[in-house]
């Protein structure tokens, strides 16, 4: 699946939505982003059975920890 496949239909109503593809590690790709004028994070994370599935991973541990602005988690 490509960026523009991937990205498209995700834009709801009147809310704006910024659309970037980074490259480099995650999380720091996206404490970067949030550094400039973000308000809300919305991230996956995955679950992967009864015991790690219990736990977020490790992108989205680093995010939450350093944002300076809600994270929204989606599992």
């Amino acid at each position: 699946m490509d960026y523009e496949s991937a990205l498209s239909g995700i834009d709801v109503g009147d809310v704006p939505i910024h659309k970037k593809h980074s490259s480099g590690y995650p999380a720091t790709a996206i404490i970067e982003e949030i550094k400039r004028d973000i308000d809300l994070v919305v991230m996956g994370s995955h679950g992967y059975g009864i015991i790690a599935g219990a736990v977020i991973g490790s992108v989205t541990q680093h995010v939450l920890a350093q944002a300076h602005c809600p994270v929204l988690i989606v599992k």
